[in-house]
């Protein structure tokens, strides 16, 4: 019967798995958690009894002999590839970054340069404000030259003393330099100031130069911006250098004495001819001048 034959199959032919069937998983097998110390020989003490692990065993220390020797050979090499590394890495760093900073720098001094000659006014006024802003530049009064010297004439011989004041000590200055309302002068304590403005007289740029009297010579002291100030080390160098940029400076600093100066400042053709200068005393806001006076 059909029923009896798909119900006993043929000895010796085995049954096909269905594709569907999936293969049963491998039993998980239980581990035993126990506390163990390891020791340094790779053997374990596991609860009281002495078990070897399965940690290799190396190489006998014998056959490291010939590693170790070459390793001592070839440290210092070593080393010093490491060091040459290190330095090659820092110069190439030290490189990138003095480049970097040269590009800077270049770019400043072109912006500067640019800015300085077409000054262009919304970099340039606040520029010159920021330069100047912790400059003090004092006010002078007008002043009429001719009786200015009739004043210093009559005072020089009656008194053998004139005082002038930081106004009327300008406009001696202004009218033996030929300069106008660009400079200005303060009379200091054993000193003098000079004020130039390099620029407009609408949005002036005021540039100080302080002189100082020293073994019986004037000498630059400090000069600059206000906010940018030279330090005393390089006003050194500038009392043979900022002469040729003023004039006037230069006259202060090169003379042999002080008085040298005053005397080129002073008209000899607007003073009465007996009065010589004999000494200058500077003092804060005023400079008085000491004649000798000639018997005719």
């Amino acid at each position: 019967m059909t029923g009896a034959s798909n119900q006993n199959p043929t000895p010796g032919l085995s049954a096909v798995p269905s594709a569907d069937a999936k293969p049963e998983p491998a039993p998980v097998k239980k581990t035993e958690v126990v506390n163990y110390v390891f020791k340094p020989s790779g053997q374990e003490l596991v609860q009281g009894k002495l078990v070897y692990t399965n940690k290799e065993e190396g190489p006998p220390w014998y056959t490291r002999i010939p590693q170790l020797i070459g390793a001592a050979i070839l440290f210092p090499f070593k080393m010093l590839y490491k060091l040459l590394e290190i330095i090659l890495k820092t110069l190439n760093l030290l490189q990138t970054t003095c480049l970097t900073i040269t590009f800077i720098v270049v770019l400043v001094v072109i912006g500067l340069i640019l800015t300085v000659l077409y000054k262009p006014a919304f970099v340039w006024n606040p520029l010159k404000t920021y330069l100047n802003s912790d400059m003090y530049v004092n006010e002078i009064n007008q002043v009429d030259v001719n009786a200015l010297y009739e004043r210093i004439s009559i005072e020089g011989v009656n008194e053998g003393r004139a005082a002038l004041n930081d106004s009327e000590l300008t406009y001696l200055i202004r009218d033996f330099t030929l300069l106008d309302e660009r400079l200005r002068t303060h009379s200091a304590t054993n000193g003098m100031v000079m004020f130039m403005n390099i620029d407009t007289n609408e949005r002036p740029l005021w540039f100080r130069v302080e002189t100082q009297k020293e073994n019986n010579k004037l000498v630059v002291s400090r000069v600059g911006f206000g906010r940018f100030d030279t330090p005393n080390e390089l006003a050194g160098f500038l009392n043979d250098t900022v002469g040729i940029i003023f004039s006037i400076i230069e006259q202060q600093v090169t003379a042999e004495n002080y008085l040298t100066f005053f005397d080129q400042i002073i008209n000899e053709t607007k003073i009465d001819r007996r009065l010589h200068l004999s000494s200058v005393e500077l003092k804060e806001g005023s400079a008085v001048l000491y004649f000798e006076v000639d018997e005719y």
